[in-house]
């Protein structure tokens, strides 16, 4: 048991809580352990312990995680069995001590109607005219309570500053949220009664709304599909009138959005919201706002110059894509891996986790997630049209360019996978895979411009493989791995007739030997009456430079092979460039656009090449054709592929 007494042992738990909240907002990831070894005299305090527990659980839970019982008890065996009776709450984030096993009064506070004053909440401050009773939830600085106007007789929810963050950036944050909710006239928006203060204490009395929050409906399930275009057009309408009123939000996630009893949404906590006609924003270059998994890359970074109407346009997207996923698109092991993810990867194809989530929703959510802002709605109400069109059975705006130019490209899908299906390169017959393999990769269908396309989605075939060469495809985690490639290997994952496409795709070389990369614009022909086969490649080559470290090389070369296969002369034509870059992280991201004259430019792991592409060469390209078959190129060497991706942004 603890010597403490109860005045100091509450205390020290206060100081304690507050300390745990302002290191995990800072991106510490302190454990219950560092504060027991620190307070020894709590470990026996199972109280203390829960408490410190499920603040924990919050935290994890706001970083995209989903803490199990199962190591919570590995980590607490002597808290076991309170641990299992009191789980179901600390994982919703309602705190331990509220939770009375089969007592009166917590069956009470779960029964009683919203108009009718239930029991305070004994940890909750005294604020004048107003009753706190259990709490509601807990964010980054504030707890929300559900209370009673007693002078007005009417149920309130009333938000209070966390004790952590009491301080003149907290006065002004709370006063920030207050003023930008003042401006705000509209049912999407949960309405602010008062703002005031009580023995240090601030507080905000809002709207009190009986259907508790789209996080919580979320864990019952991924919602209907018509029901989630409604609702986050819905939320479009009133981030819109919020914008048209000068107010950015900056941290909508379902959690900040608040259900009527009948499910209408309404946005709430404007905790982070920015002013655009005003100058003192509480943020500085460089500050990460937000929850990680619901950022826009601009947060992520910390460009505060970049943020604006689209960053709240990106985390409706997000939404929309959980409502019909059940999942966000972004969300790692931690936070400084979710936003890893978030600056750097493509959201999983949305009709991957949902089947019957149609095309034109994905699209829609697709252009919310554009990483760069520019290209993504340019407002909310631009957003919210777009939906209504859907749900109005109506062709949608971002899929005008027509039903034309998607049966087309459809239509040369299908050509591409009958056409690979039936070896459509008999003089390489015998290096295809058993015929019980599954069909050739291609990209998703149908095929809209401008959209990016998942291709590892199915095990590809290999054009060309060498004897002795092992690969292995994993369908769940969309990776192919090369192994002990000693010769040429050539795996296709689609074909194009576009003018101008990107491809991209994430890779590791392990071990460093030989060279991996991409090829494009395969094509075969005859040249002086005998056959050739002909296309180019990007190449990812190490280095290990004494005074430099380890450098990886990307080179960009055009590919031959002439005459028949018994007595074929194979080439590279030539070294067109090449550019350096260091080597930090084990996997690297390749992105590069090809256009009517050639590569046009190469990204590697987000920086443009100053070297590669057409357009800075001094002399012509070797002849070569830049339409065609595409895919995974290794020479003598081993790695891993996955995440990759196609779009097209002209007609074919």
């Amino acid at each position: 048991m603890s010597s403490l007494t109860p005045t100091t042992r509450s205390q020290l738990l206060a100081h304690l809580r507050s300390d745990q909240s302002a290191r995990w907002q800072r991106g510490e990831r302190v454990s219950v352990e560092d504060y027991l070894s620190q307070h020894p005299q709590l470990a026996d305090d199972m109280e203390a312990v829960l408490a410190l527990i499920g603040a924990e659980v919050l935290h994890r839970r706001e970083s995209a995680e989903q803490p199990s019982l199962e190591e919570y008890l590995l980590r607490f065996p002597n808290h076991a069995d309170e641990l299992r009776r009191v789980w179901p709450w600390l994982r919703i984030g309602q705190p331990p001590e509220r939770v009375e096993s089969d007592s009166p009064a917590s069956t009470l506070a779960e029964n009683t109607p919203s108009n009718v004053p239930t029991r305070r909440e004994p940890s909750a401050p005294a604020l004048p005219g107003f009753e706190l009773h259990e709490k509601l939830g807990e964010g980054g600085m504030g707890v929300v309570y559900r209370a009673w106007d007693s002078g007005l007789g009417q149920p309130r929810a009333v938000k209070v500053i966390r004790g952590g963050f009491r301080g003149e950036l907290a006065y002004e944050r709370f006063q920030r949220e207050a003023k930008a909710v003042a401006r705000l006239d509209h049912p999407g928006v949960v309405r602010i009664y008062a703002l005031g203060e009580h023995d240090g204490d601030l507080f905000i009395s809002m709207e009190f709304l009986e259907g508790g929050n789209l996080s919580t409906r979320l864990r019952q399930g991924p919602l209907e599909i018509r029901e989630a275009a409604e609702l986050v057009r819905q939320l479009a309408v009133a981030v819109q009138h919020a914008h048209d009123h000068k107010v950015l939000h900056r941290d909508l996630k379902p959690a900040n959005v608040l259900l009527t009893a009948d499910g209408k949404p309404k946005v709430a906590d404007f905790g982070l919201a920015k002013l655009l006609d005003e100058d003192d924003d509480l943020t500085r270059p460089g500050d990460v706002m937000g929850t990680p998994s619901y950022m826009a890359p601009e947060q992520a970074e910390g460009r505060l110059k970049d943020i604006g109407a689209r960053t709240d346009v990106w985390a409706l997207g997000v939404i929309l894509y959980e409502c019909l996923s059940g999942r966000p698109p972004f969300r790692g092991e931690t936070r400084s891996e979710t936003l890893e993810l978030v600056k750097r990867e493509r959201p999983a194809s949305l009709r991957r986790l949902r089947a019957d989530a149609p095309i034109e929703l994905e699209i829609i959510c697709l252009h919310c997630l554009e990483k760069r802002p520019e290209r993504r709605y340019a407002t909310a109400a631009e957003l919210a049209a777009d939906l209504q069109t859907w749900l109005d059975g109506k062709r949608v705006r971002s899929w005008s360019s027509g039903r034309r130019r998607l049966w087309r490209a459809a239509a040369f899908a299908v050509v591409l996978l009958l056409g690979l299906a039936v070896a459509a390169f008999p003089r390489f017959r015998e290096h295809q895979p058993e015929p019980d393999l599954p069909p050739p990769q291609t990209v998703n269908l149908p095929l809209a411009p401008g959209i990016q396309h998942s291709l590892l989605t199915r095990e590809p075939i290999a054009l060309r493989w060498p004897k002795g060469g092992k690969k292995h495809f994993d369908p769940e985690l969309q990776e192919l791995q090369v192994m002990k490639c000693e010769g040429l290997g050539l795996i296709v994952l689609g074909e194009t007739f576009a003018p101008r496409y990107q491809i991209a795709i994430t890779m590791d070389q392990t071990p460093w030997t030989g060279n991996i990369g991409v090829f494009f614009g395969y094509q075969e022909g005859e040249e002086k009456g005998e056959p050739i086969q002909r296309y180019q490649t990007l190449e990812l080559r190490s280095e290990r430079d004494a005074r430099q470290g380890s450098l990886l090389h990307v080179d960009w070369n055009v590919a031959s092979h002439e005459g028949l296969k018994d007595r074929q002369r194979s080439s590279l034509n030539g070294l067109r460039s090449s550019e350096s870059f260091p080597a930090i992280a084990s996997f690297h991201r390749l992105q590069f656009q090809v256009g009517p004259k050639g590569l046009e430019w190469v990204e590697w792991d987000g920086e443009k090449s100053i070297r590669l592409g057409a357009e800075k060469l001094k002399a012509p390209p070797p002849p070569a054709s830049y339409k065609g078959l595409f895919g995974i190129y290794v020479r003598d060497g081993s790695g891993m592929f996955r995440d990759a991706q196609y779009q097209f942004q002209e007609e074919p």
